[in-house]
C-alpha cells in the first residue's frame, strides 16, 4: 500500500512540472497581483504598504486601520485627522492631547469659573457702595476703633480685668478668654469680636499682676524677752496679708520654733507670700535671765488701746451733723412744694439701719468710756504696786474712784475687770496677736462686746429676748469693708432678720442689704450708693424676683436729678397706674403719667414715687442728734428702659415738662451703682445668712440653749 501511495505522489508531481515549464523551468509571473505565480501558484511576494495608506501596494488588501497612539488627533500611519480637541471633564484642556482650550471665565458673576468651578475672584467693593462689584452681595465690614491693650496691676486681692476700649458696633459681641485674674502672674488674654455683617476680629493682650509690697508690718530692731525655759521668737506688729507667712533665721539658720537659751541672737525675719514681694527685717533679739519690770505698767495699760470709734471707718461727711434738716415735722405735699425746698442730704433705709446700729453701740459704750477715762490713774497705781511688789506683778487689785478693778497677766494676754456700779467691764489685750477688746455686762440680759485688731473692728450687742446686733469693719489701704447683722426677737421667736454689706472705696460708699420697699416674697436686694466727699445719696438699684424668669432691676434716683421740674404736689391715693401716690409737677393739673409693659397692663417703665429718707435734728437741750423720717420724691426707671427714659417720660408728660428734660447721672455715679449691683451683690448673697443670732450670742459669751440651736 505504501508503495502505491509513493508512486502516485511522484506521478502527480511530474505532471505538474511538465505543465509548468511546458516541459521546462517556470518563469514565475504574477500578472493578477495576488502575490502567487500565475503558472505554478508559488507565493512570490508578501503584502507591503510603503505608501502608508493601510493597503497592500500589490494586491490592495487592507493591512491596518488608523490609530493615534501619540494622542495628536492624527493617524500614526497615514496622517489623516482622526478627531478634534474636546474638553469633557471641564478642565480647560483637550482630553486627548492636553492642549489648553480655554481660560476661566465668570459670566454669571458668582466668583467661580463657569467651566471648572474654580474660584476666580473674591468680593471687592471698589465703589464703596456696600455691595460686591461682581456678585452684588452685601459686604462685611471690618470692626475698627476697638482695642485690647496690655495692662499691669499691683496685686491687692481683688479681681483684675482686661476689656476692650472703644465702642462696639451694634450687634457685635465680645467673647473673652482668660481676661480676669486675682493672683500675681502674667496672663494671656484674647477677645473675639463677632457679629452679623462684620468680619470676625480677634485681639490679644497681656494682663500682668505684679506682686504687692507688704505694708503695715513693723518690727522693732532691738527686742528682748525674759528667760522662761520655752522657745521664743521676736515680735512683729501689724496684720499679715492673706498667704504671707514669716520665716525666722537665727544666725543664718532657719528656725521657726525660736530659741529658749539665754543669749543674744541676730535674727532675720522674712515675710513671704505668693502674691507679695519678700520683706525682711533684722532684729537683735536678747533672751535675758532676770525679769525687768521697768515700764510694765505702761506697757500693760497701753496694750488696752482706746475706746473704738466705729464712725471712723465711715467717711467724715457721714457724721450725723451732715444729715441735719430744718424740718421738724413731715413735709406737706398737699400743695405744690418747690424742689429746692426738699432736702436730699438724708439716707436710705439701708444706711439708716447702719446708723441705728452705730448709735446703739455708742450708747452702750458709755461705761467703757468711764473706765478708759481713768486709765492713767490705773497706770499710776499699778506702777507703784510693781515697785513695791515685783514678784506679784501678774495680779493687781485697786480702786480708781468711779470703779474698782483687777489686772491679771498671763503671758502676752492682759485683762482688767472693772466694776462700774452694777456694770462689769472686762478689758483684754493680747500683745502677741496685737489685739484688744472689751466685754460689758450692762444688765443680766444685755451684753456688749468688741474686739480691735490692726485696721479691724468687731462690735456686738445682745439684748436677751429682744435683739442682737453685730457690726464689723476692716480697712485695707484706701478701702473699707463691713457687715451688719441685726436680729429682733419676741418671746424667743425670730421676727426680723436683716443684714447689710458695706464697701467704701476712695470715692463712693456702697450698702447692699435687705432693707427696702420690695414686692412681697420677692427676695429683694437694695444697693444704695453715696458720695464720700459730700455724703450725698447718689441713687440705688433694686432687685426683685417674682419668679426665676421674672426679675425686676430698677434704678432709683433723687427727683432733683431730673431737670425741668420746679415743684411737686402729692395726694396719698393710688393713681390707677400702680403708684400708691398721685403726683403732680410744675403746677400741672394732670398727674404724672408713666408707660407700662404688656399693652399698658404690665409693670411700669418709670414713675415718680415718694420714699422715706432719714435725717437728723439736733436737740440742743439734751445735746443729742435725733432721727426724723421724711418722704421725698424719687424717680425710678427699670434697667431695660433707662436708655429711652427721657424720651418716654417727655412723651407721657408733654403738657407739664419741657422737651429737653435730662436725667443727670454722671458716668462715674452709674459705674459705682453697677459695680455694687453686679460685683458686690454676689458677695453679699454669700454673707447674708453667714451670721445667726446664736452666733452673736456665742460671741458675746452668752450660753445658747439646745432649744435655740
Amino acid at each position: 500500500m505504501k508503495k502505491i501511495l509513493a508512486f502516485t505522489f511522484i506521478f502527480v508531481l511530474s505532471l505538474a512540472l511538465v505543465a509548468c515549464s511546458g516541459g521546462g523551468e517556470c518563469s514565475h509571473k504574477d500578472n493578477d497581483n495576488d502575490h502567487l505565480c500565475d503558472s505554478c501558484e508559488k507565493t512570490l511576494t508578501k503584502c507591503k504598504d510603503k505608501n502608508n495608506d493601510h493597503e497592500c501596494d500589490t494586491c490592495g488588501e487592507t493591512l491596518s486601520s488608523c490609530k493615534d497612539q501619540d494622542s495628536d488627533h492624527e493617524c500614526d500611519t497615514c496622517g489623516e485627522t482622526l478627531s478634534s480637541c474636546k474638553d469633557k471633564n471641564s478642565d480647560h484642556k483637550c482630553d486627548t492631547c492636553g492642549e489648553t482650550l480655554s481660560s476661566c471665565k465668570d459670566q454669571d458673576s458668582d466668583h467661580k469659573c463657569d467651566t471648572c468651578g474654580e474660584t476666580v475672584s473674591t468680593c471687592a467693593d471698589t465703589n464703596t457702595d456696600g455691595e460686591c462689584d461682581t456678585c452684588g452681595e452685601a459686604m462685611k465690614l471690618d470692626i475698627t476703633g476697638v482695642t485690647l491693650s496690655d495692662r499691669s496691676f499691683v496685686y491687692d486681692g481683688t479681681e483684675k480685668m482686661l476689656v476692650v476700649t472703644g465702642d462696639l458696633p451694634n450687634g457685635v459681641s465680645a467673647n473673652y478668654t482668660s481676661n480676669t485674674a486675682i493672683n500675681a502672674g502674667v496672663y494671656n488674654v484674647s477677645v473675639t469680636l463677632s457679629g452679623e455683617g462684620y468680619n470676625t476680629l480677634t485681639l490679644t493682650a497681656t494682663l500682668t499682676i505684679t506682686k504687692a509690697d507688704i505694708t503695715g508690718i513693723t518690727v522693732d530692731g532691738t527686742q528682748s524677752a525674759f528667760y522662761n525655759g520655752e522657745a521664743m521668737l521676736p515680735d512683729y506688729s501689724g496684720t499679715l496679708p492673706a498667704g504671707v507667712t514669716p520665716k525666722y533665721y537665727f544666725d543664718g539658720i532657719i528656725s521657726n520654733v525660736g530659741k529658749s537659751e539665754v543669749g543674744t541672737y541676730q535674727v532675720k525675719i522674712s515675710f513671704e507670700g505668693a502674691n507679695y514681694n519678700k520683706k525682711e527685717f533684722t532684729v537683735t533679739f536678747a533672751i535675758k535671765e532676770k525679769t525687768n519690770l521697768t515700764g510694765l505698767a505702761n506697757t500693760v495699760i497701753n496694750s488696752f488701746g482706746s475706746v473704738p470709734d466705729a464712725w471712723s471707718f465711715l467717711p467724715e461727711s457721714f457724721a450725723p451733723k451732715n444729715r441735719l434738716t430744718s424740718y421738724k415735722t413731715p413735709i406737706d405735699y398737699s400743695s405744690f412744694v418747690n424742689m429746692s425746698a426738699i432736702p436730699y442730704n438724708g439716707m436710705g433705709k439701708q444706711l439708716n439701719m447702719v446708723y441705728g446700729v452705730l448709735n446703739k453701740m455708742d450708747s452702750a459704750l458709755g461705761y467703757v468710756n468711764t473706765v478708759y477715762g481713768s486709765l492713767n490713774v490705773v497706770k499710776g497705781l499699778y506702777s507703784t504696786f510693781l515697785d513695791d511688789n515685783p514678784e506679784d506683778y501678774q495680779t493687781f487689785t485697786g480702786n480708781a474712784g468711779p470703779f474698782s478693778f483687777t489686772i491679771s497677766l498671763d503671758g502676752s494676754v492682759s485683762t482688767m475687770i472693772a466694776s462700774v456700779g452694777p456694770v462689769e467691764v472686762l478689758i483684754t489685750s493680747d500683745t502677741e496677736n496685737d489685739t484688744y477688746g472689751a466685754r460689758v455686762q450692762l444688765t443680766s440680759t444685755t451684753v456688749l462686746k468688741y474686739e480691735v485688731e490692726d485696721n479691724k473692728l468687731t462690735v456686738a450687742l445682745n439684748v436677751l429676748g429682744s435683739a442682737a446686733t453685730l457690726i464689723e469693719f476692716e480697712r485695707n489701704g484706701t478701702t473699707v469693708d463691713g457687715v451688719v447683722y441685726e436680729f429682733l426677737t419676741v418671746a424667743g421667736l425670730d421676727l426680723v432678720s436683716t443684714s447689710a454689706m458695706i464697701h467704701i472705696d476712695e470715692n463712693y460708699t456702697t450698702l447692699i442689704g435687705t432693707k427696702g420697699d420690695f414686692l412681697p416674697l420677692s427676695d429683694g436686694r437694695n444697693c444704695e450708693i453715696y458720695k464720700n466727699d459730700t455724703g450725698e445719696y447718689v441713687g440705688a438699684k433694686v432687685r426683685e424676683k417674682e419668679s426665676a424668669s421674672l426679675v425686676y432691676n430698677t434704678y432709683w434716683f433723687p427727683l432733683a436729678n431730673l431737670t425741668g421740674i420746679s415743684n411737686i404736689k402729692m395726694i396719698e391715693e393710688n393713681n390707677g397706674e400702680l403708684n400708691p401716690f398721685t403726683v403732680y409737677i410744675n403746677n400741672g393739673t394732670s398727674f404724672v403719667a408713666t408707660k407700662r409693659n404688656n399693652f399698658g397692663f404690665g409693670s411700669r417703665h418709670f414713675d415718680i414715687e415718694f420714699k422715706s429718707m432719714y435725717f437728723y435734728t439736733y436737740n440742743e437741750a439734751e445735746e443729742v442728734y435725733e432721727s426724723i423720717e421724711l418722704l421725698v420724691p424719687m424717680i425710678f426707671v427699670q434697667e431695660k428702659n433707662l436708655a429711652d427714659f427721657e424720651e418716654e417720660f417727655y412723651n407721657a408728660n408733654k403738657n407739664t415738662v419741657p422737651s429737653n428734660i435730662s436725667l443727670e447721672v454722671t458716668a462715674n455715679d452709674l459705674s459705682a451703682i453697677e459695680y455694687g449691683y453686679t460685683t458686690l451683690l454676689n458677695k453679699y448673697d454669700t454673707l447674708k445668712d453667714m451670721i445667726t443670732i446664736n452666733d452673736v450670742k456665742a460671741y458675746c459669751g452668752i450660753k445658747v440653749e439646745e432649744s435655740e440651736e
